[in-house]
């Protein structure tokens, strides 16, 4: 039996905007609680050899109380109201291959899962709603298929050797994605079912850790130094996880970056004495930002607004450096 807060990684697409909101409340919301659950599991394995071993696990996840989207009571135009009023399960199967030599140790996995959730679409009692029916759409987490694989030589693999490596790869199936209507469509009450399953590419990352032990150090012999590479994200995959609900894409048209930059009209120069001055807009320096300026800084904030990073998972990054064990 499980019981844990919501995870608000969920609640991203109603964070992002103008920082100044108020009117998003989450604190003291009378209608988000735990999310509950209730979780099994049951699994073999077998030992081939002692260099080779296998299993085999089937999971099933009951989940109470799951919360919601953002759902408005008020119709349009109204912030959104979260509950926890929802529920679905998540269900799947493991196998595992694991095999062992010295100085070398191999690990394998590949997990199938399903994980969907149920809701009549409305915010009311479905026990009064006679028209309500209860649609099945996968849950924002649903990724099918999960893959990965590792491999740990030299002294990461037992072996008494000054060097180590670990090498490790996963792969698993894109994010449910789901349709959305245009701006001037009404809000609909349910996922689109014509996009249940439609999913986005599958994503994969490989890391790199190395290291090579250069033993005792002089004054301290109770301490051993390395020198350490860690590689995350070694190929640089973009891993596109996310994209954009209003054309399905990563990249806002250019017609939206235009109007967004628009939206707001310099009546007359601002001089460099007025508290809105910016120093940083002002592009010839001459103490006046001129409508010209004003228009150029606001397509470069409106170009900032539709910033695709958050639609990409992690960076490569590569680290080098010593290590002092004590």
């Amino acid at each position: 039996r499980v019981a844990q807060p919501p995870d608000f990684q969920y609640f991203l697409d109603s964070t992002i905007g103008d920082s100044l909101r108020t009117d998003i409340g989450r604190q003291g919301n009378p209608n988000l609680g735990f999310e509950k659950g209730t979780s099994y599991e049951g699994g073999a394995s077998h030992l081939f050899n002692e260099h080779l071993a296998v299993g085999v696990t089937a999971f099933r996840k009951n989940l109470d109380r799951l919360v919601t989207g953002s759902v408005a009571s008020g119709g349009l135009g109204t912030t959104g109201t979260f509950s926890t009023s929802d529920f679905g399960q998540v269900r799947g199967l493991e196998f595992s291959l694991r095999a062992r030599w010295t100085g070398i140790t191999a690990r394998g996995g590949w997990a199938i899962q399903k994980a969907t959730g149920h809701t009549t679409g409305i915010d009311t009692d479905t026990a009064l709603a006679l028209e309500a029916s209860r649609a099945e759409f996968p849950l924002a987490f649903d990724r099918r298929h999960s893959i990965d694989l590792a491999l740990f030589l030299g002294r990461a693999g037992g072996a008494e050797m000054p060097w180590s490596a670990a090498l490790t790869t996963s792969a698993q199936s894109g994010y449910p994605l789901f349709n959305s209507p245009a701006a001037a469509d009404p809000i609909p009450s349910q996922p689109d079912q014509r996009a249940v399953n439609r999913y986005l590419p599958w994503t994969w990352t490989t890391d790199l850790r190395t290291s090579w032990d250069f033993g005792a150090l002089g004054w301290c012999a109770r301490c051993r130094w390395q020198a350490v590479a860690d590689a995350r994200n070694l190929f640089n995959r973009k891993n596109v996880i996310a994209l954009r609900r209003e054309n399905g894409s990563l990249a806002p048209s250019l017609a939206e970056v235009d109007a967004l930059a628009r939206a707001t009209v310099l009546r007359e120069p601002i001089p460099r004495e007025s508290p809105i001055y910016s120093r940083l807009i002002d592009l010839n320096g001459d103490g006046r930002i001129t409508d010209s300026e004003f228009r150029t800084a606001r397509l470069a904030a409106a170009i900032d607004r539709y910033d695709p990073s958050l639609f990409y998972g992690e960076a490569r990054q590569v680290r080098l450096g010593l290590e002092v064990v004590f």
